[in-house]
């Protein structure tokens, strides 16, 4: 399901952001919203972490269950202290961000404040394009600050370094057929640097295109 919604995903973000598909978007944003609506039904009553990642970032956590989401938040507000996984801190940032928190200023279980985004680019790098990927939304979908460490910068850097021949990515750097739910998230995670990158980001969604022939 989450591979369903990286795409479903990308393809919203192409309406706004790549000339040339205008009209194909306008005709299936439609479709694509009644998919969505039809999906987020099934989450409505009850929600894993994903499936209120879903919602949340689609701007449908009114209809998940209170219950969930309060308890997502406080588990969360636990977890983070330990947290060690880059794609698990920028996964809860993203999630809580959609829900109206700020991430750099989570309360701790014992009352401390914690920024998730110091957290991560407190690292010293990434151990796969998953990381950053995450990373590089979890910092845009707050417009959080980030000076250094790891900057916005260095996150597109890696990812752009991982591209393949086919313009697409792969989700282990070693492989040289890509994937296309790594190559949608890539995507959406650098489609809010459409002018600074575009035949990068062209490439990528004809990678996805040949991909279905």
């Amino acid at each position: 399901m989450k591979k369903f919604f990286a795409v479903l995903l990308m393809l919203c973000l192409l309406t706004g952001t790549l000339s040339g598909i205008t009209v194909w978007a306008e005709e299936t944003t439609d479709v694509i919203s009644e998919i969505v609506t039809a999906i987020s039904e099934d989450y409505s009553e009850q929600a894993t972490e994903w499936q209120l990642f879903d919602m949340a970032v689609n701007g449908m956590s009114e209809n998940l269950d209170s219950d969930d989401v309060v308890n997502y938040v406080k588990n969360t507000s636990v977890s983070v202290l330990d947290e060690d996984r880059i794609t698990n801190l920028a996964k809860a940032a993203i999630i809580l961000t959609s829900l109206g928190f700020d991430a750099t200023k989570i309360t701790g279980e014992n009352g401390e404040l914690v920024s998730i985004i110091d957290k991560i680019a407190g690292y010293d790098g990434f151990e796969g394009i998953n990381e950053a990927i995450f990373s590089l939304i979890a910092y845009d979908c707050g417009n959080y600050t980030v000076d250094s460490g790891l900057t916005r910068e260095t996150i597109i850097e890696y990812i752009l370094g991982q591209v393949n021949a086919d313009g697409g990515w792969a989700l282990m750097e070693e492989d040289e057929f890509s994937d296309p739910d790594v190559t949608s998230m890539v995507i959406w995670a650098i489609a809010p640097y459409y002018d600074s990158y575009t035949e990068i980001v062209d490439n990528a969604v004809l990678c996805l295109s040949n991909m279905q022939q």
